[in-house]
């Protein structure tokens, strides 16, 4: 199991984002909480074994370095 921290460059495209991964139904990723002030998404992938760090804007979903 690993977590995964999204950081979107607004709102709405954070709500979106969750919206679609809600939208698939895929058991294996659950939303464990959004901060839409942050704004921030916290996810839980039970088939993942490394927690991973994901900026989201409208490049699309790329891999943070931080």
């Amino acid at each position: 199991m690993a977590r995964i921290t999204i950081t979107a460059d607004c709102a709405a495209r954070l709500e979106g984002f969750i919206a679609g991964i809600e939208w698939t139904n895929d058991s294996a990723i659950c939303v464990e909480s959004v901060d839409a002030d942050g704004p921030i998404a916290i996810l839980i992938d039970q088939d993942a074994t490394e927690d991973r760090r994901l900026l989201l804007g409208s490049f699309g979903l790329m891999l943070s370095e931080q």
